[in-house]
This record gives structure tokens, sequence and C-alpha cells, in this order.
């Protein structure tokens, strides 16, 4: 890369610098003062423009130091040369805030833009490094050498190795951390080195057992065949023995069913004796219940005349209490009738004095109205006389600033001599003053009747509340009026209910002598409805009993057939229930049987059991054996994979350490590449020198 041009605007101690190398010859030096800008020109600008760093610092916050304190912003143009040729110029601008922006375009030969390459911070620098070859840190490690770095490393008092520790730092060739990370990987090849060794050690120790193992699995497969030897022979009795208790237990189940046949046969016999006693009973009750048909047939017409008699008793005890309620309602209400008449006297005289207060601020309300119209008046008077006295004011000025001989009338227009025109003034300033008088008269007339409607501000709402009371009085009025009214009608209704009280209890009376009469019981009023309430319980109570004398007259007969009946299926069923006894004695047989058949049974399904679960050990004992057979099989194909592992791991380790002892120590590789890089310092400084003190060269001792 060739710088061509640098050019810089409020950068550092700079407010505008333009240098285009061109312009100048092969080999540039600069000379200046400590501090005179010559590493901020030369080497910040480049590396702002390049890289958005400054001062030789990798973080970005630096750069927003070449900002100085005049500007808000600093703008660096570069423009260089990369090999093939190609031109390239790179624009950054860096604002206070610490924000930039950054574009880089191809130029053509003669300086003009052709087109933008990258745009935006990012992009440039990404593009900058294709093109350069070179990040930040190896470009000022390589083409930059920062003030007071030179004097360093010419320095006499500098030994070889502090001298060589320079240029390793300068040339940043630091393998630290490449001969730590050799001996990182060292250790840890070494430790899986090692764990693989382990397990190659377990695995061949374990393997050892397998022909051990296969003898095993020899002598679990005889005992395996010993077991289902046993087992058929087993299954065999067992089979025998479930044949002889499947034959015991038909038998058995036909003996259950039939002794529970004879069983419910018994039931039914219990039911049968049972209903035959039943039947029995009903027969006497009902042969007692006809000796007493009379006599209940005589009670139950006594009761149905005595409900009779009390439940016309009933209804005029009712109609009693009726009456009774509605006397007594009536007489409540009149005795608020005298409250009420109180009431309406009350609110009539209340009526008149609001009527009179009603017409009094009816008056004051059109007194009112009067002076609110009379004060409008007077306004618009005044407004006319204020129109008149300026019109007046404006006429009198129009006089006095005609300075001519001739002056127009500003009422007329007619031209006017000045001694006319003077006496208009006076005519005028005349008729003003008393326009004044009159507005100030009109004014204090004003004011009067203004103090007048304040007083009376307030009337024409008392008015509106007091015609609201008067309406509501009114109507209260007419409410009173109306139940009083009403209490003529109660009054008349209390007297018919009184006369028809008299003529019920007259009634009532009549009808309780005849009940003693024919009952030998006198009522009188609120005794009927418990008495009715008794005698309807007596009358039902002996209804039922003679329904059921009427039920057992038609009965009788049904039950005489039914009890011969009875007797004859009781006689049936004790015959058939003879053979119960022998059947129950053959079931107790046939049941120790089946329980011997049983035992035996378990004991042989017990045997089976044992076997089998014997059996089934010795199989996952060989199934445990055969797998963990099958795992020394995969151990050894596991065994190879380790010791090509193993070998493998070796020949690491060894490449790791040699490169730790040998390639990254400070004397191999690092020393290797510091003298070719010197060499090529020298051969470049030789060149340089030479075009200054022909026949000199240089010799760097590190």
């Amino acid at each position: 890369m060739i710088i061509e041009r640098i050019k810089v605007e409020n950068f550092a101690t700079y407010k505008q610098a333009n240098l285009d190398f061109n312009d100048l010859g092969p080999t540039v030096s600069v000379f200046g003062s400590t501090g005179a800008g010559k590493t901020t020109f030369f080497v910040d600008a480049i590396t702002l423009a390049l890289y958005g760093r400054a001062y030789g610092q990798a973080e970005k916050k630096y750069a927003k130091q070449v900002i100085p304190s005049w500007a808000s912003k600093s703008k660096v143009e570069i423009d260089f040369r990369v090999p093939g040729d190609s031109k390239y110029r790179v624009i950054r601008v860096l604002q206070r805030d610490g924000s930039s922006s950054a574009v880089l375009y191809k130029l053509s030969d003669d300086g003009r833009t052709l087109m933008p390459v990258a745009t935006g911070v990012s992009a440039v620098e990404r593009e900058i490094e294709k093109l350069v070859g070179l990040d930040f840190k190896t470009f000022m490690n390589t083409v930059v050498v920062r003030q007071g770095r030179v004097a360093e490393l010419i320095s006499r008092d500098l030994t070889p190795s502090e001298r060589r520790k320079l240029f390793l730092k300068a040339f940043d060739i630091d393998f630290t951390k490449h001969r730590d990370k050799a001996r990182e990987l060292y250790l840890k090849t070494k430790s899986e080195l090692d764990t693989v060794k382990k397990e190659i050690e377990k695995i061949g120790s374990e393997i050892d057992v397998e022909r051990e193992l296969k003898l095993k699995v020899v002598e679990l497969e005889a005992q395996i065949k010993d077991f289902a030897a046993k087992l058929r022979k087993l299954t065999g009795e067992k089979e025998e023995l479930s044949k002889k208790l499947t034959e015991i237990q038909s038998k058995l189940s036909e003996v259950e069913r039939r002794i529970a046949s004879l069983e419910q046969l018994h039931k039914t016999l219990s039911e049968h004796k049972g209903e035959l006693e039943q039947v029995v009973k009903q027969l006497e009750k009902f042969k007692s219940l006809l000796e007493r048909k009379d006599e209940v047939e005589r009670k139950f017409e006594i009761l149905s005349r005595q409900v009779g008699a009390l439940e016309e008793m009933a209804e005029l005890e009712r109609n009693v209490e009726v009456v009774k309620e509605s006397i007594l309602r009536l007489k409540q209400l009149m005795s608020k009738r005298d409250s009420l008449l109180k009431e309406l006297e009350a609110s009539q005289q209340e009526l008149e004095k609001v009527k009179e207060e009603v017409s009094k601020l009816q008056i004051e309300a059109k007194k009112y109205d009067e002076l609110s119209e009379k004060i409008t008046l007077i306004e618009i008077e005044i407004s006319k006389l204020n129109g008149y006295s300026k019109f007046i004011k404006e006429s009198i000025n129009a006089l006095k600033e005609n300075f001519g001989d001739e002056v127009s009338c500003p009422v007329c227009n007619t031209k006017l001599s000045r001694d006319r025109a003077n006496e208009a003034i006076i005519h005028l300033t005349k008729e003003l003053s008393n326009i004044e008088s009159a507005v100030k008269s009109l004014e204090s007339d004003k004011r009067v009747i203004a103090l007048e409607i304040e007083k009376l501000k307030d009337v024409k709402e008392k008015l509106r509340l007091k015609e609201i009371a008067l309406s509501r009085l009114s109507a209260k009025i007419e409410q009173l009026e109306s139940q009083i009214k009403d209490f003529e009608a109660f009054a008349k209704k209390l007297s018919e209910d009184e006369a028809k009280l008299d003529e019920l209890t007259v009634k009532f009376s009549q009808l309780s002598s005849q009940y003693m009469l024919m009952f030998g019981a006198y009522v009188k009023i609120g005794e009927v409805k418990e008495r009715l309430k008794t005698i309807k319980m007596e009358h039902e109570q002996i209804s039922r009993e003679l329904m059921s004398i009427k039920e057992a007259a038609g009965r009788i007969g049904e039950l005489k057939s039914r009890r011969i009946k009875l007797v004859q299926l009781i006689s049936q069923l004790e015959a058939e229930l003879k053979e119960y006894p022998s059947l129950c004695e053959l079931k107790e047989k046939l049941t120790t049987m089946q329980s011997s058949i049983q035992e035996k049974l378990g004991e042989v399904e017990q045997l089976i059991s044992e076997v089998i679960g014997s059996k089934a050990r010795v199989e996952e004992q060989l199934k445990q054996i055969v797998e963990f057979l099958k795992e020394i099989k995969a151990k050894k194909e596991r065994l190879k994979e380790l010791q090509a592992r193993s070998e493998e791991l070796e020949k690491k380790a060894n490449a790791y350490l040699y490169l730790y002892q040998y390639v990254f120590h400070e004397k191999g590789l690092p020393l290797t590449l510091l003298k070719r890089y010197l060499k090529r310092v020298e051969e470049w400084a030789d060149y340089y020198i030479s075009r200054f003190l022909p026949g000199k060269s240089i010799k760097i001792e590190a």
C-alpha cells in the first residue's frame, strides 16, 4: 500500500491541512519540534482514516480525543494505492458524541471518484483489511514506529538481550501462548493416554475369565434339561389330579344345585305357613267386625248429622269474624277524621298567607321588569349621545387642523371662512358640553335605577318558590277534602256492618240451641272450628271402620278358599323335602374328597412353581453369562481400538512435547523469525542510508 494524499479538517491541532505526496520526491523527511503535530498528521490521521483508531490505542473510544475543543466533529481523507495500481479514497467523519461514518471509494487515475466500494464503519474496515492485507494491530507493529521508540532501538545502553526483546515486541513475535497451548495439549493428551492405558489394563483382566465362563455355560445348560424333565413329570400328575377334581366338582355342583332347590322349597314352605297363619287371623278379625256392623252404622249416621250442623255453624262463625274485622277497621279509620279536619283547617290558613305573599311579590316583579326596561332605554340613549359626542369631537378637530382661509365644513362639506369656522368650533364645543352634561345625568339616573334593581334581583326567584309552595298547598287541600269526603261512606258502612253482626249473632244462637237439643252440647262462637275438626276426625275413623266391615264381608269367602289351597301346598312341599338330609350327607362326603385332591394338587403346583423358579434362575444366570461373553467379545474389539488410540496419543504427546521444548522455546522459532525479520530490516536500512551516506551499512545485534 502506498499513501498518496492526506487531508484533515478540525483534527487535533489542525484546523485544515492537505498534503499530496505525488507533488513530492520519492523520499520524504519531516522535521519539527516535539509536539508540533508530526505523529498526529502522518500516523494518527492514517490510522483513524483506515481503522477508526488513533494515538496507537486499539480501543475506538480514544479516537474522539482528536476532535478539538472548537469543533463538534473531525474529518479525515486518505488516498492510497494497492498492488495492481488500484487507487482508493477513504473518508471518515468522527462526531463528538462518539458516533462516526465512513465511505470507501475507488478512484480513477486522475483522482475522480468512480464508485463507492463500501459504506458504513464495519463494512469499510472489512474492505480496508482485505485490500491492505493488514489489521490495525499488524499495521501498528510493522508499518509504524511511534515517537520515542527509535531512540530506544539505537541506544548503546541496551544489551543484545534487551534489544532482542524490543524487536520481538515491535514485530509482535510472541509464541508464549502457543508454547503454553502446546504444554496444555501435551498434558491433556498425556492424561488421556494414561486413562486409555488403564482401560487397556482393565479390559485385559476382564477377558481372562472367558474360558471359565464358557465351561459354566455347558454346566447350566445341563441343569436346564434336568429341570425340563422334572417339569414334564409334574405336569402329567397335575393334569390327572385336575381331571379327578373336575369330576368331583361336577357331582358336587349337581348336589348343591339340588340342595339349593330344596332350600328354596323350604323357604316357600315357610312363606306358605306364614301366609296360612295370616289368613286364619284375618278370618277371625273379619268375623269380629261383622258382629259390630249395626253399632258402627248407627254411630256413623249420628256423626254425619253432627258434621252437617257444625259446618253450617262454622259458615256463620266465619261471617261473624269477617264483619267484626270490618267494623274494627272502620272504627280505626274514623278515629283519623278529626286529625284530618284540623290539618285541612291549618293548610287553608297557610294557603291564604302564601297567596298574599305571592301578590306582593308579583307587584315587585312587575316593578323589576319596568326598571330593567327603563335602564335599557337609558343605556341606548347614552350610546347615541356618546356616538354623537365622538362625531362632534372629530368635527372640531377637523376644523382646527385646517389652517387655510377657507375651511370645508365636516358636517355638510360647504366652504367656510376662517371666522365662520371659529364660530362653528365654538358652537360645536357648547353642544359637546351639553351632550356630556346629559350623559352624566343619564349615568346618574342609571346608577340610581341599578341600585333599585339590585334590591329586587331575588324577587323573581322568591316568586317562583312561593308559587311552587302555593301549588303544593292547593293539591294537599284537595287531597284532604277528598279523604274527609270518603269518611261519610265509611260511617254508613260501619252502621250497616253493626246491624249485620247483630243479625248473624241471633242466627248463630238459634243453631247452637238446636245442636244442644240434638246432641246434648252447647257451642259458642269461636268454638265451632275446633269442635268440627274433632267430630270430622271421629267421622273419618268410623267411615274407615265401616269400609273395612264392608270389605270383610266380601273377602271372607275368598280367604276360606285361600286357606284350603295353602294347606294342600304345604303337604306337597313337606313330601318333596324328605330327601334333603341324604343330599346334605352326600355333599359333605364330596366336599371332603374335593379338599383332599385340592391339597395334593396344591403340593404338585408348588413343586412345579419351585422347578419353574429354579429353571428360570438358571436360565437368567445363563443369559447373564452369555451377555457377559458378548461384552467380552465387544471388549476385545474395544481393546484393539484402545491400543490403536494409545499409539496415536503417544505420537501426539511426543509432538506436543517437542513443540513445547524446542519449536516455541524462545531460542527456537521466535529467534529464527526475528533473525529473518532483522536481516530484512538491515537490507532496507542499508538501502535508505546509502542514499545519504554511500558505502555505510547497519548491523543490528539482537
